[in-house]
């Protein structure tokens, strides 16, 4: 979540792809109505802050130490619910990952090594995001991987922001449930679960996407209208809507990519359920924890993301021309 990647317009004009009337009347038949998508953004910020919410009492209650962490952890109930999110997370960061390089895959495949893309952060009308995006990424990383390494012997603190780092983590694995139960039952009532189901088959959607950081989150829509100017905006790769042309090639890409992102899936998920048996080496254990890592850096970015879209958005607001 945090890095996409930005593209050069296409050097060849592609006479099959489809018009913008055309997109704009599909986007319109599958976009909710926009008082549901409202109510499953209400919803899922609900869930985000309800945990939020229970794990600040928990250490309201029994204060913030080594003692309370590992107390959470063998709390029955509430330990399993932790184990379950942390699975969802660390599993479904893998089909994230995977996504992104088969994103770069196809870019090259399409453009060649001519190409002209580079990493770019996701909000360009505060360019200042890059920076403080950026520091606060790397520090988050660091403590993470310090922690990884250091153990027991880690310092409160460090201790501390990484159990923070995870708060965060399972709060959005919590709104992501609930927003993939909200679509789900959405999709029964239009009778299209066969689609929402193919989407997943084929890694055009995944759980991070119906989160409070995904499609529920704060102009995530508004942005993602294919009527919009995203001429100064990020854009993220699409198998299915840029303009290279559905060949033999490309549809073996696609079936490569979900097949592949699947057998990552399962391969990280059963690694997982050993690892929280203690069946797994230490190395291999280790490895797992570095690549939660992974997931709170993404989180980093999009925390200072929103803080600045916030601040933005409140600018506007008491300003009378509304120029930022």
């Amino acid at each position: 979540s945090g890095v996409v990647l930005v593209l050069m317009e296409p050097r060849g004009e592609d006479t099959t792809a489809e018009s913008p009337a055309e997109r704009l009347m599909e986007y319109n038949i599958e976009r909710p109505p926009w008082n549901f998508r409202c109510v499953r953004c209400l919803l899922c910020w609900i869930a985000f802050l309800l945990f939020m919410s229970l794990e600040v009492a928990i250490h309201a209650t029994y204060g913030v130490s080594e003692d309370t962490f590992e107390m959470e952890e063998e709390t029955p109930g509430w330990a399993d619910y932790l184990t379950l999110a942390e699975a969802v997370c660390r599993s479904c960061l893998v089909v994230v990952l995977m996504g992104f390089a088969w994103e770069v895959a196809m870019l090259l495949f399409r453009e060649g090594f001519r190409a002209v893309f580079h990493v770019h952060f996701f909000s360009s009308a505060s360019r200042r995001v890059r920076l403080v995006g950026a520091s606060f990424t790397i520090m988050t990383v660091i403590i993470g991987a310090w922690g990884v390494l250091a153990g027991p012997d880690l310092p409160l603190w460090a201790a501390v922001y990484n159990h923070v780092a995870d708060i965060f983590c399972h709060a959005i694995v919590t709104s992501s449930l609930v927003g993939v139960v909200i679509d789900l039952s959405l999709a029964v009532v239009k009778c299209r679960v066969g689609h929402f189901v193919a989407d997943f088959c084929m890694c055009k959607d995944n759980i991070e996407q119906h989160s409070v950081t995904g499609r529920c989150g704060m102009a995530a829509e508004d942005s993602a209208q294919p009527n919009a100017d995203q001429s100064n905006q990020m854009v993220c790769i699409d198998l299915e809507e840029n303009s290279m042309p559905v060949t033999e090639v490309t549809a073996l890409m696609r079936y490569a990519q979900a097949g592949s992102t699947w057998l990552m899936f399962v391969f990280f998920l059963c690694f997982y359920v050993l690892d929280h048996r203690g069946e797994v080496p230490e190395t291999v254990h280790k490895t797992l924890s570095l690549l939660g890592i992974a997931c709170w850096a993404g989180i980093a970015w999009w925390v200072v993301d929103r803080l600045v879209r916030l601040e933005s958005l409140c600018l506007e607001l008491y300003t009378d021309d509304g120029d930022i």
